[in-house]
């Protein structure tokens, strides 16, 4: 088996699903040799998969046939470079969002920007045994397994051209977020954090079965339950004087610390809107549209809001 090499990379304008598409050549001889498959995966710079890739799509039909050959005629032939013959292979890599955006930090480490593949491969083939006193062997043929890789390169102009608007670059964000999890915490905040985090429990339930209402509704919980800026309440007071005490020890402002606090007042406020079907002044109302943005935008302010005081009245 010879080497393979990429020849080419493109988008896979028919995939659904933003896709690559790599031409590679795999060399072999013909007559004692067959690839009978390839697969692999591609590789970023740090070594990180980015995709599965799989040969689905035919480039030509073709037959290989294997001959018989002497021991001495088949070392003959396999030295002969006329009988070396490369095979083309049409491979596709689908990547998921995670990996485009992995693409991306990748190549703004890199001080030339450019976009840098390896790719690594396991081919599959049968080999042809020679033949012994004009006879076969039991044993006619080898089945055999190769790993090979091969790397390419893609100018910053030509990806930022040709490659990134199909992918959807620069029109999403991945965010990652981490769940709260559970803090120790003063005696204080226990029963409040507890609640909070069986609220972030709940909406991600909700969420992953597309119960966006559920979320929502869950969401206005939360936001109750973590409005201690609310000052008509007087339990609020020993929650918001041990919070601004803490946030003070960040150097934030009594301003900042107010404005905060006015945001989960108002926040609740318009979750409130979905909820009910009466304004202030007891008018009927229409109650908005339970969506997925919706329910998305209350769950990760809510994950925020959550992080974001968890670290400050942990211990």
């Amino acid at each position: 088996m010879g080497k393979m090499k990429i020849s080419n990379f493109t988008i896979d304008d028919d995939s659904i699903i933003p896709a690559l598409t790599i031409l590679v050549e795999a060399e072999y001889t013909e007559k004692i040799e067959v690839i009978t498959s390839i697969s692999g995966r591609l590789m970023g710079t740090d070594g990180k998969t980015l995709a599965l890739i799989n040969e689905y799509q035919l480039n030509y039909s073709a037959t290989y046939p294997l001959y018989a050959f002497t021991a001495p005629e088949l070392e003959q032939h396999d030295n002969d470079s006329r009988n070396k013959r490369k095979i083309g292979f049409k491979l596709t890599a689908n990547l998921v969002p995670q990996a485009i955006n992995h693409i991306e930090v990748l190549r703004e480490k890199n001080e030339d920007k450019k976009v840098r593949f390896t790719l690594q491969c396991l081919l599959k083939y049968l080999e042809i045994k020679p033949i012994e006193n004009g006879l076969t062997q039991r044993n006619l043929m080898l089945f055999q397994k190769n790993i090979d890789s091969d790397s390419f390169e893609i100018p910053q102009s030509e990806w930022v051209k040709k490659y990134a608007p199909k992918l959807d670059v620069g029109r999403f964000l991945l965010l990652e977020l981490k769940l709260p999890e559970s803090k120790k915490v003063s005696t204080l905040w226990e029963k409040l954090y507890e609640n909070l985090l069986e609220s972030i429990a709940k909406m991600e339930k909700a969420n992953s079965e597309g119960n966006w209402k559920g979320t929502i509704i869950e969401a206005r919980q939360f936001l109750e339950n973590i409005k201690f800026g609310d000052t008509s309440k007087p339990a609020h007071k020993k929650f918001r004087d041990e919070f601004s005490k803490l946030m003070l020890n960040d150097v934030h402002t009594q301003e900042g610390i107010d404005d905060f606090l006015k945001s989960i007042q108002m926040m609740f406020n318009f979750a409130s809107k979905y909820i009910h079907g009466k304004d202030k002044d007891g008018n009927l109302k229409p109650i908005p549209n339970y969506t997925k943005e919706d329910a998305y935008f209350f769950y990760v302010f809510s994950i925020g809001i959550m992080n974001f005081i968890g670290q400050k009245i942990s211990k």
